[in-house]
């Protein structure tokens, strides 16, 4: 009888605990599955702007060869769907290859570029090579094209920066 009641007392504190965890599973009020992006977007429509984002850079970087060097230089491509401002911008960053002797390029070569992927306009371009940098601002909504080195860092940090949210 004790073991009866021991068992049926188990069975009943298990279902609450197994009720509190499915509870305590389901998300909150207010929880990612509800939130928008500031334009509205939810992020199940961000995530797959973000995955045709990246296939359209994919492709891009097989028809057009983002940012091409030579083998004198390393080039990496990021591609960026920004919610914001709901464009997908590829960055390009070309630095010195160590491995490539003999060269005159310098250690801290860094060129980086921020194109829209779409319209395949270049938007934003800093250079640094030696003691030499410079930048350049493309954007159709630039007020003047040169810009300082660090306001050029600045604005493609901003084009490519995550999330406001």
């Amino acid at each position: 009888m004790r073991r009866a009641i021991f068992a049926l007392l188990l069975l009943l504190g298990g279902c609450g605990a197994a009720q509190q965890a499915s509870q305590s599973s389901q998300p909150p009020s207010g929880t990612a599955e509800e939130r928008h992006y500031p334009n509205g977007l939810t992020p199940v429509e961000v995530f797959d702007l973000r995955t045709k984002c990246m296939k359209l850079v994919d492709e891009g970087s097989k028809d057009l060869s983002w940012g091409l060097v030579g083998n004198a230089l390393i080039n990496s491509t990021y591609p960026h769907y920004n919610p914001d401002t709901n464009h997908c911008y590829v960055e390009t960053v070309a630095t010195k290859n160590p491995f490539y002797t003999p060269s005159d390029i310098p250690n801290n070569y860094r060129t980086a570029a921020v194109y829209d992927a779409q319209t395949r306009q270049m938007l934003v371009v800093t250079d640094q090579e030696g003691a030499r940098q410079s930048a350049q601002d493309d954007r159709p909504t630039a007020t003047s094209l040169i810009v300082t080195y660090d306001q050029g860092e600045a604005l493609i940090k901003q084009l490519m920066q995550e999330d406001a949210q």
